[in-house]
């Protein structure tokens, strides 16, 4: 039964499915037809275990400890899918790039991705007009084409977001002034498209000109604007900037401060409005990418606006930036973490249906003995998992820790013979 999942979150981790799966996103999302929308939740939750595996009943958190493995982490920190919460007229931007991938059967692992980025930052337009989807087609290796529609289907039908556009843009590459060389990436552009419409079940828009600022143009007709669009498509976007975010969302979620009840912002087109202490452009971006209210940070990120291509280090008091709009109707629900409340406060009370004050009969007590354990063994698995994420990424520490400490001694003994030399 395709509520099976639902209904097992729901008994399991009650405040992760009002969290992470409020139902007015999905009436949104199908024009408040209550009937569609339950069947969109339900397959929420389907399409979550099937893609998650053990994992499915954990947080949506980049902590190692939550829905995405290290393996997932690693693959957000390829680019090669770059999520962006545009104006408030327009829905996300999803940017993805083939030629920043290195291997191919990393379909499953986009889904992940995607339904990490659609949970998290899906917002009012995108909802109830849609988002858009660009893919950026130029020069390069690349993975072989993967036609399998399987993933885009759960996206399609088991998120709350609706696809407004498909672009396949070209590249601007003047290096490659050989005709057949354009022909060729003509030729890919054609078989990207193609691929596209199989694994999207939709019919993709071409996007190719005969210059940066052709291209940049008919982007930003289509409401892609200039610096969410990477350079070779002449927009102002460079990749540093998500490595920059990428880094901020770790750093929090990581820290001792970072709560569940906080959303750390996709990356925007609009920078906030500056802090007192925020002086130069790269400081503004790097207070774009973070979310906490009054956390010091140390970011490290490089200029983007001509100004300076030298890397800035800015320390900065961070305000509270809007989020989006489903999260303002659940400002009342609580701000404790949820990690912890998902696994040391499972909840342990379960409805009689015998009337208060009666004593329970024996069949009863079974029944509440059973849940009592089948919560237990869910919350005893969960902290299992939890810790064996935290001994994977302690080692993969620990290694890089040991590579150092043997760097610096290698150092010191050249020093010391230098010195004894002199």
């Amino acid at each position: 039964m395709e509520r099976l999942e639902y209904t097992l979150a729901v008994k399991f981790v009650p405040g992760l499915v009002e969290k992470e799966s409020p139902i007015i996103v999905f009436l949104r999302t199908d024009g408040f037809n209550p009937l569609l929308a339950a069947r969109r939740l339900a397959a929420y939750w389907k399409y979550r275990r099937e893609i998650f595996g053990e994992r499915w009943l954990l947080p949506m958190t980049m902590t190692g400890s939550g829905c995405l493995s290290v393996d997932d982490i690693n693959f957000i920190s390829t680019a090669y899918n770059v999520v962006f919460q545009r104006t408030p007229e327009d829905g996300l931007l999803f940017l993805l790039d083939d030629t920043r991938l290195t291997k191919s059967d990393n379909e499953l692992v986009n889904t992940r991705i995607v339904f990490f980025y659609a949970t998290l930052f899906t917002d009012y337009q995108t909802q109830v007009n849609g988002a858009t989807v660009l893919f950026v087609v130029q020069s390069g290796s690349r993975p072989s084409l993967d036609l399998n529609p399987e993933g885009w289907r759960m996206i399609r039908n088991g998120l709350p977001m609706k696809f407004k556009q498909v672009l396949v843009a070209r590249a601007h590459e003047p290096q490659q002034t050989g005709e057949g060389q354009q022909q060729l990436l003509d030729a890919l552009v054609e078989q990207s498209a193609i691929a596209v419409q199989i694994k999207l079940q939709c019919f993709p828009e071409i996007v190719k000109a005969e210059s940066l600022e052709g291209i940049a143009g008919q982007l930003e007709s289509r409401g892609c604007q200039k610096n969410l669009v990477p350079r070779c498509l002449g927009g102002l976007f460079d990749y540093t900037q998500f490595m920059g975010w990428l880094r901020e969302r770790l750093l929090l979620e990581n820290s001792d401060l970072f709560s569940g009840g906080g959303m750390v912002p996709a990356l925007t087109a609009q920078p906030p409005a500056e802090n007192a202490t925020t002086t130069s452009a790269a400081a503004r971006a790097a207070a774009s990418m973070a979310v906490l209210p009054n956390v010091s940070v140390n970011t490290s990120i490089t200029s983007t606006d001509g100004e300076s291509s030298s890397s800035v280090q800015a320390r900065s008091s961070i305000p509270p930036l809007p989020g989006p709009a489903r999260k303002k109707e659940a400002a009342a629900e609580s701000s404790s973490s949820l990690t912890t409340s998902l696994i040391t406060k499972v909840s342990t009370q379960v409805e009689d249906a015998l009337p208060s004050g009666e004593p329970l009969d024996a069949d009863a007590i079974r029944k509440r003995n059973a849940l009592y354990s089948r919560r237990t063994y869910h919350k005893r698995k969960l902290e299992i998992l939890s810790l064996e994420e935290q001994v994977k990424e302690l080692k993969i520490k620990k290694e890089g820790l040991l590579r150092e400490s043997h760097r610096l001694e290698a150092l010191a003994k050249t020093a010391l013979e230098l010195i004894t030399k002199v």
